[in-house]
C-alpha cells in the first residue's frame, strides 16, 4: 500500500531505476557515448551499457579509435591488465616467476601484480600463456581471486553444461552465479555457462562491471520510461489495475523476432528491477521447474495464516514466469511477492503470453518492473507489459500494475513482517475487479483480452468496480474472454 504522501520521482526518463525512484542511489545515463565512438557497438545491443561503463572507468579501451571489437577474444595479458587497471596500477616489485613474461612486455607489471596478489598462479609453475584467449571460467577464477576468494553456496544445478566446469574452476564459477557475475545463456528451454568458450571481449565488459558495481548506462529499453508510480492509485480491492490505457512503454525500436531475455543487476540493497524478454517458444521450458528454495529475496519470511490459500503469505515470486522463458532459482528474477500477487495478479497474464505464443509460434515483448518505495525489502507491486511483436500488438497487448497484497493480512514493506488483522478485510460477496468497456457497443472485458485493441480511443474507458454494477448499467459481459 502507498504511502499518503506521493512520491516525487517519476520514470520520465531513464534517470532512474524503478526499484531505486525514491533515494535516487543509482543514476544512469543515456547509452550513446562509446556508441558513438565506436563503430562496431551500437546504443542497442546487449553489452552497450557494460561497454560504456568499463570505457568510462578507463577499464577497457577500444582496439584503435573507432573500434571496441566487442565479439573478438580476451586474452590472459589483456584481461590481467584491466584488473591492474583497476587496480590503479600499482608499483610492483616481485620476483617474475613466468619464463613467458618479459620486463619488456606491456603486461608485465600488470602479470608481476596479479601473481603477487594471489590472483593467478599461472598455466604451470613457470608459465603464464599472456597471448592465450581466456576462458568463461577463467575469467571467473580471476575475479574470484580479485575478490578474495570468498565462502560461497551457489549452485551451478540450473545449467545444463555444469558438469563441463573444471574442477578448479567450480568455487568460482558458483561465486560468480551466486552474485550475478555470470548469468548464463538460454537456448531450447535450457541454462548453458559455456565456462570453455573464450569469453568475447562484450561479455568480458559484462562481467566485469557486475563484478564492481553495475552497468552505469543501462541497456537500452530494458526499464520502461513515461511509467509515474504516483499515477497509480491505492490499492482498493481489485488486483490489478490498468496503465497507461493499457498501452506498453515499448517503443517500435524494441520490436524484434529474435528471442533474448535480460535481467537487471540486483540493487545496492539486493533487490530486483526490471525483468525483459522477448518470449518465443524457444525459451519456453521442456523439463518440470527445479528447486528454487535456495533463494531468499529482500523482506522474505517463511510464515502462514490460515486465511492465506495455500497457507504461505509469501511466494518467490518469478517477474518473468518459468513456463516463459525456464528460469529457476535465478536471483535476478525472483522478489518476495504475497500469494494474492502471484496467482489474482500476474498468473492471467503470464498464462495469455504463453498460450498465445505456443499457438502462434509468434513472439511476445514482455516485460516486468518491481516497484519498491524508498528502502522498502518487499516490492509494493509490479508493473507488467507485454506486446506480441509479429501481428503489432493485434494478439496480445497489456500494461497492468499488480499490487502486491494480501487481503486480510498488514504487510511491513520495509522489513517484510507481516500480521493478520483483527477483522480481516477479505471481500464478503461480490469482488471488485478492473474491466475495459466499450461505451459503444456496451461491452465489457479483461485488459488482457485480444478484443481491447480493436477499440477505438474514443470508445475505450478502464473502470473498476463491480460487474454487477456494469451490468445494471447495461454492460454486457464479452463472450471471448468471459469476465
Amino acid at each position: 500500500m502507498k504511502h499518503k504522501k506521493r512520491l516525487a520521482a517519476c520514470l520520465l526518463t531513464a534517470a532512474l531505476t524503478v526499484s531505486t525512484l525514491c533515494t535516487g542511489a543509482f543514476a544512469w545515463n543515456t547509452p550513446t557515448k562509446v556508441a558513438h565512438r565506436f563503430a562496431d557497438v551500437s546504443s542497442s545491443d546487449w553489452f552497450c551499457g557494460a561497454v560504456q561503463t568499463a570505457f568510462d572507468k578507463g577499464y577497457m579501451s577500444g582496439t584503435s579509435n573507432t573500434t571496441f571489437v566487442p565479439r573478438g577474444a580476451t586474452t590472459r595479458a589483456a584481461f590481467v591488465q584491466t584488473l591492474y587497471a583497476k587496480a590503479g596500477s600499482p608499483s610492483v616489485s616481485s620476483t617474475n616467476p613466468f619464463h613467458d613474461v618479459k620486463s619488456g612486455d606491456w603486461y608485465y607489471s600488470a602479470v608481476l601484480w596479479a601473481s603477487q596478489n594471489g590472483i593467478t598462479n599461472g598455466t604451470s609453475a613457470t608459465t603464464f600463456s599472456p597471448n592465450a584467449n581466456v576462458t568463461r571460467e577463467q575469467l571467473a577464477v580471476f575475479l574470484y581471486a580479485d575478490a578474495g576468494k570468498p565462502h560461497t553456496t551457489g549452485s551451478l544445478s540450473d545449467f545444463a553444461d555444469s558438469s563441463r566446469v573444471d574442477s578448479w574452476a567450480l568455487p568460482a564459477m558458483r561465486w560468480a552465479v551466486q552474485n550475478g557475475v555470470i548469468s548464463g545463456s538460454t537456448s531450447n528451454g535450457k541454462r548453458y555457462l559455456k565456462p570453455l568458450d573464450n569469453a568475447t571481449r562484450a561479455e568480458t565488459a559484462t562481467m566485469l562491471v557486475y563484478y564492481t558495481g553495475g552497468i552505469q548506462t543501462k541497456p537500452a529499453a530494458i526499464s520502461p520510461t513515461g511509467f509515474c508510480y504516483d499515477d497509480v492509485s491505492d490499492y482498493s480491492g481489485a488486483a490489478y489495475a490498468v496503465v497507461n490505457n493499457n498501452i506498453p512503454f515499448f517503443t517500435s525500436a524494441d520490436a524484434s523476432t529474435t528471442s533474448f531475455e535480460r535481467y537487471s543487476a540486483l540493487d545496492g540493497m539486493g533487490r530486483c528491477d526490471t525483468a525483459y524478454a522477448n518470449v518465443g517458444t524457444d525459451l519456453m521450458p521442456t523439463e518440470h521447474r527445479g528447486d528454487i528454495s535456495s533463494v531468499k529475496p529482500t523482506g522474505w519470511h517463511s510464515v502462514k495464516y490460515d486465511i492465506v490459500d495455500g497457507k504461505y503469505l509469501y511466494n518467490r515470486c518469478h517477474l518473468i514466469g518459468y513456463q516463459l522463458t525456464a528460469e529457476n532459482a535465478n536471483k535476478l528474477n525472483l522478489i518476495t511477492g504475497t500469494r494474492y500477487l502471484n496467482i489474482q495478479g500476474m498468473l492471467d497474464f503470464e498464462n495469455m503470453v504463453a498460450d498465445y505464443v505456443k499457438e502462434t509460434q509468434n513472439h511476445v515483448l514482455y516485460r516486468v518492473t518491481p516497484v519498491f518505495e524508498g528502502d522498502n525489502a518487499v516490492a509494493n507491486g509490479v508493473l507488467m507489459e507485454a506486446q506480441s511483436v509479429e501481428d503489432h500488438g493485434a494478439g496480445v497487448t497489456f500494461c497492468v500494475y499488480c499490487y502486491n497484497v494480501q487481503p486480510g493480512i498488514v504487510i511491513d514493506y520495509v522489513t517484510g513482517d507481516s500480521y493478520q488483522t483483527s477483522t480481516p478485510s477479505q471481500p464478503s460477496g461480490e469482488t471488485t475487479a478492473t474491466y475495459i468497456l466499450n461505451t459503444s457497443s456496451k461491452k465489457f472485458h479483461k485488459p488482457s483480452c485480444s478484443s481491447v485493441n480493436k477499440i477505438g480511443a474514443a470508445n475505450k474507458k478502464s473502470f473498476t468496480g463491480k460487474r454487477s454494477d456494469l451490468i445494471s448499467q447495461g454492460y454486457s459481459p464479452c463472450g471471448t474472454c468471459k469476465p
